[in-house]
Formats: structure tokens, sequence, C-alpha cells
């Protein structure tokens, strides 16, 4: 059976890779209707990819700072 901390470890790892991959998911499917609209080549579809990428990546980077004690404390 595991443990407390290994089902903890694991839940906070899923919820990174779902906020991530969530992101990337919503800019690949922005990107996707563009192109479509517009009657660009992959365009939009590129760069809303690796925007949602970056928007998960610091959302993810939120989150652990979080869980580590050091998130967003106002002086």
């Amino acid at each position: 059976m595991k443990s407390k901390n290994e089902w903890k470890y694991f839940s906070f790892l899923s919820h990174f890779l779902i906020t991530l991959a969530a992101n990337v998911f919503v800019g690949f499917i922005i990107g996707y209707y563009l192109d479509r609209w517009l009657g660009t080549v992959p365009l939009f579809l590129v760069i809303f990819c690796f925007l949602g990428f970056l928007s998960g990546t610091k959302s993810v980077y939120g989150l652990i700072m979080k869980l580590d004690g050091k998130g967003s404390k106002k002086k």
C-alpha cells in the first residue's frame, strides 16, 4: 500500500501535468479555428500552441511557488 506522501506527490504531479496540457490544448483550439477562419497556413496554430505552453509553464511555476510557501506574498 502506498503511503500518504506518495499519493500527495502523485496528486501534485497530475495537477501540474493537467494544468500544462489544458493550457496547450486551449492554445491549439484557438489557433486551429483562427487558421480555419482566416484560411492561413498553420501560423496561428503554432503561435497559440507556443503561447499556451508559456502560459502553462507560468501557471505551473505559480503552483510550485504556492506549494513551496513563497507564493505571492505582498509586502
